[in-house]
């Protein structure tokens, strides 16, 4: 009996953190699989990817495959992760709960191919107190025969302008390919 109720509890243990999970979790869940799979070989770290943001913005590094892109306060606008090549890169790991599809584009960027994707998201869980919704967009950047690049962004708001914002942001991304 004793082995069933300590099993019971560690079954409880692991699945209340695994029923919360937000896109920050899944991307950070996803870089660290990428990171563990890559301990040794280190050519899809993201050190070597540069990009300019804008004078409000900053990237945290979490792990080599794992940036935020946040404000001085730690309010987090975006993530980049760097993944292994592939052209069809299923971004459906990454893609954040309560979102829906509403557009999706190719755009050539200087470094490669880019999937555009805006999401229509909710604009957070009723205790956070924000209502309605934003649009958020990822980019899936592919490095030809080199490596994939997730970006998303948002600044919690439908206009024009964070759309615009963030493919300036992709067209600066930089990448040295070995």
């Amino acid at each position: 009996m004793h082995m069933n109720k300590a099993i019971y509890i560690l079954i409880l243990m692991l699945a209340i953190p695994l029923a919360g999970c937000t896109r920050a979790d899944q991307m950070k869940a996803q870089a660290h699989e990428t990171e563990a799979a890559a301990s040794v070989d280190q050519r899809y770290a993201l050190p070597d990817m540069k990009l300019k943001l804008p004078p409000d913005l900053q990237l945290a590094r979490e792990t080599d495959h794992y940036y935020l892109i946040q404000n001085a306060d730690g309010e987090v606008f975006g993530e980049i992760l760097s993944d292994e090549y592939s052209e069809t890169y299923d971004y459906s790991r990454v893609k954040p709960n309560h979102s829906s599809m509403t557009a999706e584009e190719q755009v050539k960027l200087p470094i490669g191919d880019c999937r555009l994707i805006t999401l229509d998201a909710d604009n957070g869980s009723a205790a956070s107190g924000r209502t309605g919704t934003h649009d958020q967009y990822y980019a899936i950047v592919t490095v030809k025969d080199a490596k994939v690049y997730i970006l998303n962004f948002t600044r919690h708001n439908k206009a024009l302008e964070t759309k615009q914002e963030f493919i300036k942001i992709l067209e600066s991304m930089e990448v040295e390919v070995s």
